[in-house]
């Protein structure tokens, strides 16, 4: 069987050059999507570290790429 080591983002923190402050992470897409492409065919997945949640994803403004794309004007 094949064997897949998928990283994600988990820091909580990340410090910007500018010397902001921002809490980095990703959107449960961007990890179930390839987890679940990966898994159907049979390959073993396994996650390097527990994934940290993007706090952009949780508000009501936040565009999904697949449903407003081209209105990622926030990044």
């Amino acid at each position: 069987m094949a064997k897949l080591l998928m990283i994600v983002p988990s820091a909580r923190t990340m410090r910007l050059s500018d010397g902001r402050i921002i809490r980095p992470g990703c959107l449960a897409e961007e990890v179930l999507e390839p987890y679940e492409m990966f898994e159907a065919p049979g390959v073993d997945v396994m996650i390097a570290k527990a994934p940290q949640p993007d706090p952009s994803g949780f508000e009501p403004y936040f565009n999904y790429p697949k449903v407003d794309e081209g209105e990622l004007s926030l990044w």
